[in-house]
């Protein structure tokens, strides 16, 4: 049987590179395209459920498309950050200091996930009278997803 090659990361970088040369060129051949790129990235942007990779490859795509198309800047950014507050509100802190999800969009995820079922050895408590907090794994996810996409 015949194996495909392996993807590195030259050959990823070859292919965003073709990708920007070939949406620039059709935008200088048809301006009015730009009215159509908007809607399809807001169409095409990740779910939250998608990974950390994912989200940080393609906004920093959309950042990079800002170089050489200034005037999407301000639907560029507005997209992102409109994606990055609709994860951050589904983090959900209650008075008790319990963390959870809201289940909305997650239809592999309990609506109230069971804390003291997912332990996590790294968390640890902030003073020693205080009852270890653990956080689900899927909010941390979450939480490293819009960190990623801050820092870009």
């Amino acid at each position: 049987p015949k194996t495909s090659p392996e993807i590195t990361d030259d050959i990823i970088e070859s292919r965003k590179t073709i990708l920007h040369q070939t949406v620039q060129s059709i935008l200088a051949i048809v301006p009015t395209g730009l009215s159509q790129l908007y809607p399809i990235i807001e169409k095409n942007y990740p779910h939250k459920r998608y990974d950390l990779t994912t989200h940080t490859e393609f906004a920093n795509n959309l950042l990079y498309m800002c170089t050489y198309i200034p005037s999407m800047e301000y639907h560029v950014l507005n997209i992102i950050i409109s994606n990055c507050i609709e994860m951050d509100v589904d983090i959900v802190i209650e008075d008790s200091g319990q963390v959870q999800l809201k289940s909305n969009d997650y239809d592999d995820f309990d609506e109230s996930i069971d804390i003291e079922k997912q332990a996590d050895n790294n968390q640890r408590p902030s003073t020693l009278n205080e009852p270890l907090q653990v956080i689900p794994k899927e909010v941390i996810e979450l939480s490293e997803k819009l960190d990623a996409i801050i820092m870009l």
